[in-house]
């Protein structure tokens, strides 16, 4: 396990946040998270582990404004070693399954070597509750 600094103090003013989990002002924000847990610091060395955790924070500070991974509209998915994409995938689908959230998965480094993955949602508030519209697109 290894363990990270303690993070800023959230603050929010009328309907904007900030938070290192959450950005927001109106219905829109926007989450990057880590897997590290505020209470221990610690992080897993398992990439299913840190996916999971990641998710749950990013859930947490969502909940935190009035919105939830429920309400998620975008994820983009960053994970340095491209045989661990399978297993982030696993944890996706079963994380966003009937949630359907446009996403793109990258290879990419992350700014400490023991983090495994890392994730950049967006989540409209109340998007869950609006009625869904699918567009397919080839590029």
């Amino acid at each position: 396990m290894h363990t990270f600094p303690q993070p800023c103090l959230e603050r929010s003013r009328g309907n904007a946040c900030w938070s290192p989990d959450a950005i927001g002002i109106g219905p829109g924000y926007a989450c990057g998270k880590k897997s590290a847990p505020y209470t221990t610091r610690e992080i897993s060395p398992d990439v299913a582990q840190q996916a999971r955790k990641a998710l749950q924070n990013i859930n947490a500070a969502l909940q935190a404004v009035g919105s939830s991974l429920a309400d998620t509209v975008r994820i983009i998915t960053h994970v340095p070693t491209s045989t661990d994409m399978p297993a982030v995938a696993v944890v996706l689908g079963e994380t966003f399954r009937n949630i359907d959230p446009a996403g793109t998965m990258v290879c990419t480094p992350l700014a400490r070597r023991e983090l495994k993955v890392e994730f950049e949602v967006t989540a409209i508030r109340g998007a869950s509750s609006l009625p869904a519209k699918y567009i397919r697109a080839s590029v």
